[in-house]
């Protein structure tokens, strides 16, 4: 089954490993360190282009990616129980 995080980008629901709202996150510097490291690397995916309001964390078993979303954190899991 795949999640869409918005636009046209999906992610397949087993490869999610978290699903983050970006303001509470956010306040601790482990997750600002986190989301920094991802960036530097390139890990950082964009699925919208208006305020991002979560991220999602994601495994293929290849590497791992940082999906930037707007959509609220409460509707991509409610995404990911249908």
């Amino acid at each position: 089954m795949f999640v869409n995080l918005e636009n046209d980008i999906s992610i397949k629901k087993k490869e999610i490993i978290g699903i983050f709202n970006m303001d509470t996150a956010t306040v601790s510097p482990v997750t600002k360190d986190f989301l920094k490291t991802a960036e530097k690397e390139m890990k950082i995916i964009y699925a919208g282009k208006r305020m991002p309001e979560s991220f999602v964390v994601a495994d293929d078993g290849i590497s791992e990616s940082v999906y930037i979303s707007s959509f609220l954190a409460d509707t991509l899991v409610n995404r990911t129980e249908k």
